[in-house]
């Protein structure tokens, strides 16, 4: 028989696969999209096939639904609907629709019966042009190669592989689906003759080469991706261990506890599922934990056994006996059970006793390195289902676990279950030998005959070096945790921690170090300082600036006061916007006409108060400012443009250039004393004193400050002849000077800045801010920071001692500037107001706050509590 009068036998196409993928298509509209761009409208042999194709095709190119309703409209409205046999046929090819998963392997399916036929065409035209004796030769070998090119470039336009290497993709994943089919059955020996049929179907010589290929197919399906370092940090880094029982069953792990028989490695499961269904503690007071769904499958003891252990544990009744499911028949083989199960309960702790029972059907022996597969797929249903899995165990002659290596090696936990006797107590010891969570450690648990469970008694090194050591050191690990709860997700160095809770730093350090291993506390690398340990309970947050996470529709228009805080009727400023950027660029093109800029701020507020019952902006008159301090020793004024210039004839007060003192600077004294008509160096600066120092100290030398003098009692060296000077200046010491280069900057407003470095008046050195702490309306207006001064403990100070240093971040906001403001804090959640800045100090921004339409006087203001409008 010739190839010609073969193809001639094949049928025109599969009608019933045709009517098959056209039903899925209307079936699920999903469909569609997995076949649109590949099948052409020729592939369909019945020109209603080709004509329902088409409307579906059209209907997914102009992004409309397509179903049955949809197409039939469609073909109504092109006068089709009846050349396809009308909406019954529609709805006969919904009913013929079985499968809609199998929509691609259909359409491959068709592709070939086109191709084919495509093939069987283009025989008896070969045949006539190579009679054609008129044409030359080259021409006809030419047009025949084009022609068969046309047919043999078919492709899938979405993968761009040949058909043939697609249904080779297409049979691998029809067999990877009836595995998973057949795996889901319950029903053993039903699923057993399926696999056999499977195997002879697909050609595998038997069974357990089936089961092979499974399981590499199972390992396979995770794609690999590479990243850079810093990618892989932001995408895991912030991420912790979370646990089901804090420092013991970490979540989404699989767990293997072993024991010699008769140690009572299942009545200690059995209190493990006690405490997991009631909630509370297991372990250290402290530790608390939700109740939580648990299922036991238990087919190693008989029925009796479990039901007096249920009795004994007081698992039979109450609200907590209901969250603990129990199985007493499953295999390894039977993941579709499990897996039911799991979506059934949703527990977060499975507990299966033992590996031993329910590998009694497995091909393999306990020595081969196969017989621990099971334990992959858990693994994966562990993610699956975001549950735990606890495995019981037992070990050999030796005390080691029994079984291939590989069981040790694929769980995340190991734990050995051993009696213990001494000469004083006999108690079992919990040793957790291999884990992936925590540090290795070794808990003494002692047996309760009344309740057949066991309990926990710390461990076995507190309760090696004395009676009673146990509780000693667990008391300030848990103060520390304590502290850490409360400030959930905030790293903290151990000074702060030490500080915090005034304790000794290095008995903080060294049980913090221990909560760490125990898996009751994070810790990573600070931020501001990479080389420092921080600690921290539950999900990092990023410790910023306190103006960082504050957007401006967090930010209030508003003129309360700080103890109406709590009860004020709050206006929320929109966020920035093109408006915004408008009213801002009027302002500066305005000469600050207060009325039009108030006004239009006024139409960014949105009020979400009740004018009824809440108070309104005109009930107030003041806004939420810091305490007040020291100002400098004359007040400095800065006229609006608006107003008229000042007399010329009439004294003006210094300004504040007069007034300008800084670290290094060099005056002459005009005091009263020893050191009248001296000339010296400033050594440091307040609002209105400064501390001098001789300059001709030699290098390295520290000496005792002299003053402090009021500013009025000296004068700018610039304003005294070269002969008036009576020291001279070293030049060494004058380009050593650590002090004078480390301390106030007058012409610089310090932006207080967590982990940054400033001045203390008070303590009269350098310090770094550690923690601000102003997140109430109560402590808002008198701000402290705790800070950290070289080999000394922590300290608090007031935030008004603190002034800027030569490295201490400053603001630069300029007069005029439109910024938003921090008024207070309610409920812990910052408010503020809008305004303009007037001008600055060398402590303070000052700035004119909109208030019932108008400017107020200028009123000060840190400046970190202050950002621009336009941020």
């Amino acid at each position: 028989m010739s190839i010609l009068e073969a193809n001639n036998k094949l049928p025109p196409s599969n009608i019933e696969v045709e009517i098959e993928l056209l039903g899925s298509i209307l079936f699920d509209s999903n469909v569609i999209y997995q076949v649109a761009e590949s099948l052409p409208v020729e592939a369909f042999s019945a020109n209603s096939h080709r004509e329902i194709y088409k409307a579906c095709v059209a209907l997914y190119k102009q992004h409309q639904p397509v179903n049955t309703l949809s197409v039939t409209s469609y073909l109504a409205d092109k006068k089709l609907l009846a050349q396809v046999g009308g909406q019954s046929m529609l709805s006969r090819l919904v009913g013929g629709c079985i499968y809609s998963d199998n929509a691609t392997y259909l359409a491959e399916l068709l592709t070939e019966k086109f191709v084919r036929r495509q093939l069987i065409n283009l025989v008896p035209q070969i045949e006539s042009q190579s009679f054609e004796q008129d044409k030359p030769l080259a021409w006809i070998l030419e047009n025949i190669e084009q022609q068969v090119l046309n047919v043999t470039q078919l492709r899938n336009a979405k993968t761009g592989r040949s058909y043939w290497q697609a249904i080779d993709d297409v049979a691998f994943e029809r067999l990877c689906k009836d595995l998973d089919e057949v795996e889901a059955i319950e029903n053993a020996a039903q699923r057993d003759w399926l696999m056999k049929k499977l195997a002879k179907k697909w050609k595998f010589s038997n069974k357990k080469e089936l089961l092979d290929f499974h399981a590499k197919w199972l390992d396979s399906r995770s794609k690999s991706k590479t990243y850079t370092a810093k990618e892989y940090f932001e995408k895991h880094g912030l991420s912790e261990q979370e646990w089901l029982i804090p420092g013991f069953i970490p979540a989404e792990s699989v767990i293997v506890l072993y024991a010699d028989g008769g140690v009572g490695k299942t009545r200690l499961a059995f209190s493990l599922a006690k405490s997991a269904v009631t909630g509370g503690t297991f372990a250290y007071e402290g530790t608390e934990f939700d109740p939580m769904n648990t299922l036991l499958i238990e087919t190693d003891q008989g029925p009796r056994i479990t039901s007096k252990l249920l009795e004994m544990q007081e698992l039979v009744d109450g609200e907590h006996c209901q969250r603990l499911h129990i199985c007493d028949e499953w295999s390894v083989g039977e993941f579709g059970k499990l897996k039911a199960m799991l979506k059934q309960h949703q527990p977060k702790l499975v507990i299966i006793d033992s590996l031993t029972s329910i590998s009694v059907d497995s091909l393999y022996s306990e020595n081969e390195a196969e017989y621990a597969r099971p334990l992959v797929r858990l693994r994966h249903l562990a993610k699956e289902f975001g549950c735990s899995f606890l495995i019981i165990h037992h070990s050999n002659a030796n005390g080691d676990m029994r079984g291939s290596r590989a069981i040790r090696n694929t769980v995340d936990e190991v734990w050995k279950f051993t009696k213990t006797q001494t000469e004083l107590e006999t108690y079992n010891c919990l040793t957790i030998d291999k884990t992936r969570s925590r540090a290795p450690a070794s808990y003494k648990f002692t047996y309760d005959d009344d309740v057949w469970g066991w309990k926990f008694k710390g461990r076995v090194e507190d309760s090696a070096i004395a009676p009673g050591a146990e509780a000693q050191s667990t008391r300030i690990m848990f103060q520390c945790i304590d502290y850490l709860k409360e400030n959930g997700g905030i790293p903290y160095e151990c000074s702060e921690i030490a500080h915090a809770l005034g304790l000794n730093i290095n008995s903080v350090r060294r049980d913090l170090k221990r909560a760490v291993a125990e898996g009751l506390v994070s810790s990573g690398r600070g931020q501001v300082n990479k080389r420092a340990l921080v600690y921290y309970v539950g999900t990092r947050k990023a410790r910023t600036e306190l103006l960082s996470n504050i957007t401006t529709d967090q930010l209030i228009t508003t003129d309360q006061m700080a103890d109406q805080i709590e009860n004020a009727g709050l206006s929320i400023l929109s966020a920035p916007t093109d408006q915004m950027i408008k009213v801002i660029t009027d302002f500066e093109n305005s000469n600050c006409e207060e009325k039009k800029f108030s006004g239009r701020c006024d139409q960014m507020i949105t009020s979400t108060a009740n004018p009824d019952t809440e108070p309104k902006l005109s009930d107030h008159t003041q806004v939420i400012t810091s305490d007040t301090c020291d100002q400098l020793l004359y007040s400095v004024t800065i006229p609006d443009q608006d107003e008229p210039p000042a007399d010329e004839s009439q004294p003006t007060k210094p300004t504040l250039e007069d007034n300008v003192y800084y670290p290094g600077q060099k005056v002459e004294v005009l005091a009263d004393g020893d050191f009248k008509g001296q000339v010296l160096r400033i050594s440091s600066v307040t609002s209105n004193l400064c501390w001098l120092v001789r300059d001709n100290r030699k290098r390295g030398q520290h000496v005792k400050p002299i003053g402090p003098f009021a500013k009025h009692q000296i004068r700018k060296a610039q304003q005294v002849e070269e002969a008036t000077s009576t020291t001279a200046l070293d030049p060494v010491h004058h380009q050593l000077d650590i002090t004078s280069a480390s301390i106030v900057d007058l012409t610089k407003t310090p932006e207080f800045i967590e982990g940054h470095y400033y001045w203390s008046e008070q303590l009269q050195q350098r310090v770094k801010i550690l923690r601000i702490d102003e997140q109430t309306a109560a402590n808002f207006k008198k701000p402290v920071a705790t800070v950290f001064r070289e080999n000394d403990p922590p300290t608090q100070l007031a935030l008004d001692d603190l002034r800027s240093c030569h490295d201490s971040p400053s603001s630069d906001l300029k007069p005029n500037e439109v910024v938003l403001c921090m008024t207070g804090y309610q409920d812990k959640k910052p408010v503020g107001a809008a305004g303009v800045v007037s001008h600055r100090d060398e402590q303070w921004v000052w700035v004119r706050v909109l208030v019932n339409e108008k400017f107020s006087e200028p009123k000060k203001f840190y400046a970190h509590r202050v950002v621009r409008a336009e941020d």
